[in-house]
């Protein structure tokens, strides 16, 4: 047999008994290749899943000296910013929305923090008003809805869930409004949330309006069997002017249908470069829940000032005041049948886009003595000589405080 025969007796042989061991070598080594293929393609349909998600937050704390100096180091009649000369957690706010198809979405808002505590709705229908731990725990569940807005509606959308109200000048979270405390028209005049059905409506290119069925203000859960009726008309007349009307009307006490609460909110933007006026007047009324039994009425009227520094100095800052007058007839709304008025300044200064430094002055008057201050009243029963103490009161408040807001 010659070379030439050899080399193809070899090759032959190679072929027959070569082949298959080559081939399993080239499946062992394409395995691991394709288990990452097939790993990075897991890992980009969890990503594209996750794009579809939105994460938002923000973090704000304080410090608050009230010039009354409490003993319950409380601070009277305020909203949320109620703790005297104490380090706060104002508000760790976690958002999360999700965007679904044919015009689905989600959103909800957990919030922590003692304003957490202080926005507590009814989740149980018991009048209640301690939040979703039904502790007055400092976590709450501000909002949880789905929305629904397919392009057939043009603009139109049904929400479904836990929502804040659309009444007020003000809004919850404090970095989304010009001054760091709350007015008395937000706190007494106007609910924090609603549950139920909302829809939207867009009327023209300048005209929106909602409306809806509610549970009630702040209930999750009815405390009665009525329902509250939640609407607004916007009119956005051109960038530096629009005027916002809305209103609830309901049976909102425990128990009973027969009652009903009715508020008209009014709000108005008008922004004058480096100039925005906002103003904001309510109107209140609930049969039988005054505290002599009668009706109750409440009412007032806000304005705010708030000065773009950075437009007229350059340096990153704005100044803001606020003046207010409220009016409890009734003493349902305040717990005295009493005129409030306050007046705010506050100045803030942007060290970034997302992180914000507060200094605020604050006073408060009543035409009762409606504020606590320090120190007590000693009384004593003639007949069984036992004593009482009973907190002192005045007819003026004053606080300032400090605060830090980041935005994510």
């Amino acid at each position: 047999m010659n070379g030439r025969s050899l080399w193809a007796v070899a090759a032959a042989l190679a072929t027959c008994f070569g082949s298959p061991a080559g081939a399993q070598a080239a499946d062992a080594a394409a395995e691991p290749t394709k288990t990452i293929d097939e790993r990075i393609s897991d890992l980009e349909k969890s990503l594209g899943a996750l794009a579809d998600f939105g994460l938002s937050g923000m973090v704000y704390a304080s410090y608050l000296f009230n010039f009354n100096e409490p003993d319950n180091r409380t601070n009277s009649l305020r909203s949320l910013d109620q703790d005297h000369n104490s380090l706060t957690l104002d508000l760790f706010q976690l958002g999360i929305t999700k965007t679904g198809p044919a015009g689905l979405s989600f959103a909800s808002k957990l919030d922590f923090g003692k304003t957490a505590s202080r926005i507590g709705a009814d989740w149980k229908g018991d009048g209640e008003f301690d939040g979703i731990t039904n502790s007055g725990g400092d976590f709450e569940l501000e909002e949880a809805y789905v929305t629904y807005a397919p392009e057939w509606a043009h603009g139109g959308s049904l929400k479904l869930g836990k929502f804040v109200t659309l009444l007020g000048a003000e809004v919850i979270e404090s970095p989304s409004n010009m001054n760091y405390s709350r007015s008395f028209l937000f706190g007494f005049a106007i609910p924090f949330t609603h549950t139920g059905v909302l829809f939207g409506v867009p009327l023209s290119e300048h005209v929106t309006t909602n409306i809806g069925v509610v549970n009630g203000w702040d209930n999750v859960a009815d405390n009665n069997d009525g329902k509250t009726l939640l609407g607004n008309v916007g009119w956005t007349a051109s960038p530096n002017f629009s005027l916002l009307v809305a209103g609830t009307y309901g049976p909102e006490q425990s128990d009973t249908s027969s009652n009903s609460r009715g508020v008209a909110d009014v709000v108005s933007t008008i922004t004058l470069d480096p100039l925005t006026i906002l103003l904001n007047g309510d109107y209140g009324h609930e049969n039988s829940a005054a505290l002599d039994g009668g009706s109750e009425k409440w009412y007032g009227f806000s304005g705010i000032l708030g000065l773009a520094l950075k437009d007229l100095t350059g340096v990153p800052a704005g100044a803001y005041l606020r003046g207010e007058v409220f009016r409890d007839d009734g003493g349902a709304r305040t717990g005295t049948d009493q005129t409030l008025w306050e007046i705010t300044l506050t100045g803030k200064y942007f060290v970034t886009e997302k992180l914000t430094l507060w200094a605020e002055y604050r006073h408060d008057g009543s035409d009762e003595d409606a504020f606590a201050k320090s120190g007590s009243i000693v009384t004593s029963d003639p007949t069984s000589g036992e004593t009482s103490t009973s907190p002192r009161f005045k007819d003026l408040q004053d606080t300032v405080s400090i605060a830090a807001s980041y935005v994510f």
